[in-house]
C-alpha cells in the first residue's frame, strides 16, 4: 500500500514544519502556490453494503506489517496501517475518506478528508498542511522542498479513488478502476514514464537525476502543472508545463491516457511539444 505510505510522510513532513522557530509573518518572499481540492462524489446507488462493517486486507507492500484494516461507518472509511520503519519498530497511521458507492456496479468512491501519522499528533486536514507549509516558508524553509510538498498535498487531497470491489464471505477486495477521466489513483505506464495521481516520473539519461511533472487536471481534459527534478537529497523546481489529455476504454486494467505537451521546459528532453505520449494502465489494488 504505497498511497498511505504516502499520506504518513505528508503528515510527517507537515509535523516537521513546526520545528522551526524563527517565524515572520511579515515576509515578502514568493508564496506556495495551493491547487482547489473540491471533490465532489457521485449520489449513492442501491443500498450501503459498508456501513458499519469492518475489512481486513493483506498488502503486497513489504513495509507493512500487518493487514490494513477498513473501517466503514454511514459515510466514512477509515483506512488504517502498520508501517515497518526498522528491523524492530514500526509506525502506525491511518486515513479518513468520506464514500459513495455504486452497488448495481460494484464501485466504490473515496476522498481523502484527514490523514494521520500517529506519533506526529493530531490528524491533519488540507487546511491544516497548508497552515504547517505557510509556517515552513515562514521560518526560512527551502521554497523548491515545499512547493514540491504542497503540490504532492494538494494532489493527494483532490484526487479521487474509484474502485472495482468485491464482497464475499465477508471478505473485502478492491482493484482502482479508470473511469476515462483524470486525475485518477491508477497507474499507467509508457516505455520510458510512469503516469500515477501524482503525475509523470522518468529517469533523465543526460544529468542521472529522477524528474516529477506534477500534473493538474481541469474539466476539459487540459492539464498545467510543475517539474521537480531531483538529485541525491536535494528538490529543484525546473519549470512549468501544460497540455491536454484524451483517454480509451474504462476498466481496471487495459485502458489509456495520451497526453500532449502545449508547454515544455527546454530542458526536459525526454518529452516533446505536440507529440501524444500513450500511457496502458497497469493493474493496481486499492491502497
Amino acid at each position: 500500500m504505497k498511497k498511505l505510505n504516502k499520506f504518513m510522510c505528508l503528515a510527517l513532513s507537515a509535523s516537521m514544519l513546526l520545528s522551526f522557530t524563527s517565524c515572520d509573518p511579515d515576509s515578502d518572499d514568493e508564496k506556495i502556490e495551493f491547487e482547489n481540492v473540491n471533490i465532489v462524489l457521485p449520489e449513492p446507488v442501491g443500498e450501503n453494503p459498508f456501513a458499519g462493517k469492518t475489512f481486513t486486507i493483506n498488502s503486497e507492500n513489504p513495509f507493512i506489517s500487518q493487514p490494513s484494516k477498513y473501517t466503514f461507518t454511514n459515510d466514512t472509511c477509515t483506512i488504517s496501517q502498520t508501517m515497518q520503519s526498522g528491523e524492530d519498530s514500526t509506525i502506525e497511521a491511518a486515513a479518513t475518506y468520506s464514500y459513495s458507492y455504486n452497488a448495481t456496479d460494484s464501485l466504490l468512491y473515496l476522498a481523502l478528508r484527514t490523514t494521520q501519522y500517529l506519533g506526529a499528533g493530531d490528524s491533519m486536514s488540507f487546511s491544516d498542511l497548508k497552515n504547517f507549509i505557510s509556517l515552513g516558508q515562514k521560518s526560512g524553509a527551502d521554497t523548491a522542498e515545499l512547493q514540491y510538498l504542497a503540490d504532492q498535498a494538494s494532489i493527494t487531497f483532490s484526487t479521487p479513488a474509484v474502485c472495482k470491489y468485491t464482497i464475499q464471505d465477508d471478505k473485502f477486495s478492491a482493484e482502482n478502476y479508470f473511469d476515462g477521466t483524470l486525475p485518477c489513483q491508477c497507474s499507467f505506464k509508457s516505455d520510458s514514464a510512469y503516469l500515477s495521481a501524482e503525475g509523470i516520473s522518468f529517469s533523465s539519461k543526460t544529468d542521472d537525476a529522477v524528474y516529477n511533472i506534477m500534473l493538474f487536471y481541469d474539466k476539459d481534459r487540459s492539464f498545467h502543472g510543475r517539474v521537480y527534478s531531483t538529485a541525491g537529497e536535494t528538490i529543484s523546481l525546473t519549470g512549468t508545463v501544460k497540455g491536454t489529455y484524451t483517454s480509451t476504454g474504462k476498466g481496471t486494467s487495459g485502458c489509456k491516457v495520451s497526453l500532449t505537451f502545449t508547454d515544455l521546459p527546454e530542458g526536459i528532453k525526454s518529452f516533446s511539444k505536440g507529440m501524444p505520449y500513450i500511457f496502458e494502465q497497469m493493474t493496481s489494488s486499492l491502497y
